[in-house]
Formats: structure tokens, sequence, C-alpha cells
């Protein structure tokens, strides 16, 4: 069983944070697809870039969540980990390639 969020979120600007839903608790079974833009135009992910999920919880604990990138789309699991605390968790996608990073505009996950 799965269920996948599928969203964009720009790497660019700063547009309105997205929010996606999540039982807390889950594992195994809830992911987060991200399609990456720059202003609002596909975003091409260079070759040796990693995603990584930076999470901070509704406790104010951080989680960092390596994804994976096939075909130019970031995939992610939300793990037990990244849904143990109920409440509003803020999110965003870290692109790591050498000593670069760039990060996303941020997302939340109502968790329940």
């Amino acid at each position: 069983m799965q269920l996948t969020h599928s969203i964009a979120l720009d790497f660019g600007r700063d547009t309105l944070p997205i929010t996606i839903f999540a039982k807390q608790y889950d594992k195994e079974s809830r992911f987060v697809e991200i399609v990456p833009l720059e202003c609002g135009k596909d975003y091409t992910l260079e070759s040796g870039v990693t995603a990584r999920l930076q999470l901070t919880k509704p406790d104010g604990h951080t989680v960092l969540k390596t994804a994976t990138i096939a075909n130019g789309v970031i995939k992610v699991e939300l793990t037990e980990q990244t849904l143990a605390v109920a409440g509003t968790a803020v999110a965003e996608i870290g692109l790591y390639k050498g000593n670069s990073l760039l990060s996303s505009q941020i997302f939340y996950i109502e968790i329940k």
C-alpha cells in the first residue's frame, strides 16, 4: 500500500506554501513526489545532485531524509519518525552537489 502526494516546489522564488496531509505513525506507505521548478518553469536537475528532505517536526526536532531522483522527479518517503509528532511540520527540499546547497520553497505537512 502506498499513497503518493505529487507537488511542485519552486527553487527560484517563494510562492504560497503547499500543505499536504498525513496520519501520525504511518510507515512505509506515504511518499511525496516533487517536480522541481525555477520561477514557475521546469527545472532540470544536474547529474550528481543529491536531494534531501529537511523537515522540522512540530516538537522542534529536525529530520534529514535522503530522497531519490528519477526522470527529473524527486521522491521521498515520509517515515514513521517523520510522522511521529502530531501538528504542522515545516519542510523543504535541499539539492546538494559538492559544497553547494540549493533549497526549495517551504511546504507544510499537517500530521493528524
